[in-house]
């Protein structure tokens, strides 16, 4: 009884995936929202393991009629611990960040805007898909070389795995990966993204970043963010 228990929830969860009819996944948002996640990251540093924990926040600046946006985004709370306690980080940064209608960043201003920024910031990132999705959809989305700002190009792969309630949001579970096309220490990134079916928002990533620039270097990095609210 109790096996067929199971396999009942078992069956009645995918059916509830399958009933989801296609539809865009879009970022609905206005100026003036806000939202913040928890940010913590083991970074192999040439053999050595180093934990990092930070809280990251985003304000909407601007969104324009083309999907177009802005945002102000700031890291605060920074902490480090290389396995003799934890010491602050670095101070609090903040930058304006222009995103197009897919989520792809075309501008940073502000604390840091060095090529690693851009680079960095690549290899979470997500790219929204442009048309109707559901569970088993694949995208993909290609940027060129950008020398003025030191980017290379960049190749993003996306599939929807599944559906999962996180944090009281209903999310697709999406499958990303994302790799640097040129360069001898190309960085790339994998793991994955839930996002709300709704709104579009971000709730929680979980990946590795390998060659990832940090400060001048390229590190191997494993990380989880989390939405506060």
């Amino acid at each position: 009884m109790k096996t067929i228990s199971l396999s009942l929830c078992a069956l009645m969860i995918g059916a509830s995936a399958m009933a989801l009819a296609p539809a865009p996944l879009k970022r609905a948002m206005k100026a003036g929202e806000t939202h913040s996640w928890k940010l913590s990251a083991t970074v192999d540093m040439m053999g050595a393991e180093m934990q990092f924990r930070a809280n990251a926040k985003e304000v909407i600046k601007e969104v324009k009629a083309d999907g177009s946006y802005v945002v102000s985004e700031s890291m605060s709370n920074q902490v480090i611990d290389m396995g003799d306690g934890e010491m602050p980080a670095g101070e609090d940064t903040t930058a304006e960040v222009s995103r197009n209608n897919r989520g792809y960043i075309t501008l940073i201003q502000g604390d840091d805007n060095s090529s690693d920024s851009y680079r960095f910031s690549n290899l979470a990132a997500f790219i929204y898909p442009e048309n109707e999705v559901e569970v088993g959809h694949k995208w993909e989305y290609a940027v060129d070389a950008n020398k003025t700002i030191g980017v290379p190009p960049v190749k993003f792969n996306f599939e929807i795995v599944g559906t999962e309630k996180v944090l009281d949001h209903d999310c697709y579970k999406i499958k990303y990966s994302v790799q640097e096309t040129e360069g001898s220490m190309a960085a790339s990134g994998a793991g994955h993204q839930y996002v709300d079916i709704k709104s579009g928002l971000i709730v929680r990533t979980e990946g590795t970043m390998n060659n990832a620039p940090m400060g001048g270097m390229q590190m191997n990095v494993k990380f989880k963010q989390e939405l506060v609210k």
